[in-house]
């Protein structure tokens, strides 16, 4: 049964629990909720073993139009989306699902939450952002630190200054500024403050996206004059601009661009002139990015769902109809494939392989030619426009259940495949790290087959899952193990993790911490030339691999981190740490991601 949360726990930052219409505007994306004590039971009764909710589930507030395409759906989907939600352990804890609602009884369910009066910077990114970007506007915060009610009334007047805010760190900030503790507050003038610094770089009167940056990547994006680069979207934060943000999003759809030593670019056609920003609130401590979806496309890893079915050879029920039709056909195909138009080949091409659907426009043309081609009667034919409207009916009932739901339900005999796999890929790692000097590893213990009478569960068996699909990856990663081609894929990832698709030079700016408060990475063709020059005669570690088995009660996986070398600064030699593994819990998730930066004695350390 799941409890209300509770003031006892939670004392030190909550006020107030008040009665909520969460599919009311006024409660935006991030905006915290309780379930009513009286909806507990229900609510827990519609989610069953669906998710694995926590004792004290919190609910985040989703954007409508960034839902999980994963998450539980309550009503009928057909109808509009009321509210949707993340489910979270803790007003700052993991994610272990989410839950989209097309019913109007959401408004019935849930309580708002409302937090203390400090900003978690480590969780409320969109607030951290916004506190940065007041320092294109605020030049004296440091000075007038020792008069607080200045600080927030200057605040408060550069957030109405008509400039691109984000919304929802706008109105945190503002409701949060008059109650902020002392310390809390000091930290935002280091924040401020460290774009202060950048400034005197700007020479031009500043405008700033940073509420529609999603608007100038998707414009940069679709530019056919802007090259890109790498998988997850432009790592930049916010834009600091000579023209206001509609006129520079507008420029970045079809400008060409060029830019200085400095990082100034400056269109061709508009002559608009702006640097690109990525936000970090310090230079230490900050997760660097994640590079998941960036391994899977280049490395062509396979799908979660696919690679858990070739591990446990899993068999799948196919509809023996449409394979029969598929089968009629194949063997006509390889005489007349070359007369056959585009469109069947098209067509063909999917059918061979993942069977996904034709364009809606090539259908009727696309089945006429396949009646005609293989002689197909009115069965095949009812069949096959069957498919052509829903691919899904090649893979029957009973089999189309989701990845959560297999792993929930595995056997043992499917779990210890699972085992197998992951050890026997990290023994392959072993000896691989062992085979070069410039490789070194350190592997403790080894985990263990279950036994009969063992209790499973989906937290369990997905960690196994990601061990193996993460050791599929750092096998990819080594490749051959030639240093060269192992540098190269090193000094992509980073490039990943730093530029995403961008191609255009970027500023890294931190709040104020006795150090300098900006760094400049160039583009990324520069930063790749860089870091190839500078790495390209190492004969020190190039990268190191620690795997810790996890064999305490209740666990039964490795712990993975990878090293690889990022940088050589000032005869210092620097490591990135990847984690790699699963951050959520009663589901699947897969993280491949870059976590902080060492140096070589705690390279050495950490591998001893």
């Amino acid at each position: 049964m799941l409890r209300l949360i509770s003031f006892r726990d939670y004392r030190e930052f909550l006020n107030v629990i008040n009665e909520a219409t969460v599919s009311a505007g006024k409660y935006g994306p991030g905006s915290l909720f309780t379930l009513k004590t009286d909806k507990i039971s229900t609510f827990e009764n519609k989610v069953g073993s669906q998710l694995k909710l926590p004792s004290t589930p919190i609910f985040s507030k989703l954007d409508p139009t960034d839902v999980p395409s994963d998450a539980l759906v309550f009503g009928n989907k057909e109808e509009p989306l009321q509210a949707a939600f993340e489910i979270l352990d803790a007003p700052d804890g993991n994610s272990i699902g989410s839950v989209a609602w097309h019913e109007k009884a959401v408004d019935n369910y849930y309580n708002n939450l409302k937090l203390g009066s400090d900003i978690n910077w480590g969780k409320d990114t969109s607030t951290l952002e916004t506190v940065q970007a007041l320092g294109v506007y605020y030049k004296n915060a440091e000075a007038d630190a020792v008069d607080r009610e200045k600080v927030i009334d200057e605040v408060k007047n550069i957030l109405n200054n008509g400039q691109d805010w984000d919304s929802k760190g706008k109105s945190t900030l503002i409701s949060k500024l008059d109650t902020m503790t002392s310390k809390n507050f000091t930290e935002m003038i280091g924040l401020i403050a460290g774009m202060t610094d950048f400034m005197p770089l700007v020479k031009f009167t500043p405008n700033i996206i940073h509420g529609r940056i999603n608007d100038y990547y998707s414009a940069e994006e679709d530019n056919e004059n802007v090259h890109k680069t790498g998988v997850k979207a432009n790592t930049a934060d916010m834009i600091i601009s000579s023209a206001d943000a509609s006129k520079t999003i507008e420029a970045m759809k079809t400008d060409k661009f060029t830019s200085d030593d400095k990082g100034l670019i400056t269109g061709e056609k508009s002559n608009i002139k702006f640097y690109q920003i990525s936000l970090k609130k310090s230079a230490t401590g900050a997760q660097l990015g994640k590079v998941t979806s960036y391994l899977i496309k280049k490395y062509g890893l396979p799908s979660y769902d696919d690679y858990f079915i070739d591990l446990v050879n899993e068999s799948i029920g196919l509809n023996e109809g449409i394979i029969d039709i598929f089968n009629k056909a194949a063997a006509k195909i390889k005489d007349i494939y070359s007369k056959v138009t585009a469109a069947v080949k098209k067509f063909a091409g999917m059918i061979k392989g993942k069977l996904k659907k034709s364009l809606k426009s090539e259908k009727k043309t696309v089945l006429k030619r396949y009646q005609k081609l293989f002689k197909l009667d009115k069965g095949d034919m009812f069949l096959l426009e069957q498919y052509a409207e829903n691919s899904n009916m090649l893979i029957e009932k009973a089999q189309s259940q989701s990845l959560n739901s297999k792993l929930e339900k595995i056997s043992i005999d499917n779990a210890n495949k699972l085992v197998a796999e992951v050890q026997n890929k990290a023994n392959q790692i072993v000896s691989t790290y062992n085979s070069k000097d410039y490789l070194i590893q350190k592997a403790k213990d080894q985990i263990t087959k279950f036994k009969p009478k063992d209790t499973l569960n989906i937290d369990l068996i997905s960690k196994l899952l990601a061990n193996s699909y993460s050791l599929g990856a750092v096998k990819e990663i080594i490749g051959s193990t030639d240093s060269n081609e192992i540098l190269s894929a090193v000094i992509d990832m980073h490039k990943e993790v730093y530029f995403g698709k961008t191609s255009l030079p970027l500023y890294k700016v931190y709040g104020k911490s006795g150090g300098k408060s900006y760094e400049y990475l160039g583009s990324a063709d520069d930063y790749v030339e860089k870091k190839k020059e500078k790495l390209k005669d190492v004969q020190f570690p190039i990268s190191g691999i620690r795997m810790n088995a996890q064999v305490n009660k209740g666990s039964n996986h490795i712990n993975i981190d990878l090293f690889v070398v990022s940088d050589i600064k000032e005869n210092d030699i620097y490591y990135t740490q990847f984690r790699t593994g699963t951050n959520a819990s009663g589901r699947f998730s897969f993280n491949f991601e870059g976590t902080q930066t060492v140096t070589h004695e705690k390279f050495i350390k950490f591998l001893k």
